[in-house]
């Protein structure tokens, strides 16, 4: 149902219930120390890619397990472990994001699920 115009003509849906309930259930399961992919702590000396590698959980709700555990995953996460743990990344995130421990978190967790 749209209600309103808003920005640019561009309409304005309001939530049905069922979605503002859903809406509410993904913000307190984020939380605020999720990555929002900005990318502003690029560029990493070692080349990681580290806004994937943060966000990898949320990949695993929406990626085929072959994709996130086969090639592409584990070239990720290999050079995700050569992190020289510099901590450049850290003081250019806006949200102030303890980068380097979510990347840790992330690894082992990928590993867990892989089974390692």
């Amino acid at each position: 149902m749209v209600s309103e115009v808003g920005f640019g003509g561009i309409p304005i849906q309001r939530l049905n219930e069922d979605r503002a309930v859903e809406v509410v259930r993904r913000c307190l399961e984020l939380g605020k120390r999720f990555c929002r992919a900005c990318d502003y702590c690029q560029p990493c000396p070692q080349e990681i890619p580290i806004s994937m590698v943060m966000r990898l959980r949320g990949f695993a709700r929406r990626f085929p397990t072959e994709r996130l555990f086969g090639e592409w995953g584990q070239s990720m996460i290999a050079k995700a472990e050569t992190c020289a743990d510099c901590g450049e990344c850290e003081p250019r995130c806006p949200y102030e994001l303890p980068i380097r421990d979510m990347m840790k978190e992330n690894i082992g967790w990928y590993h867990g699920q892989m089974g390692l």
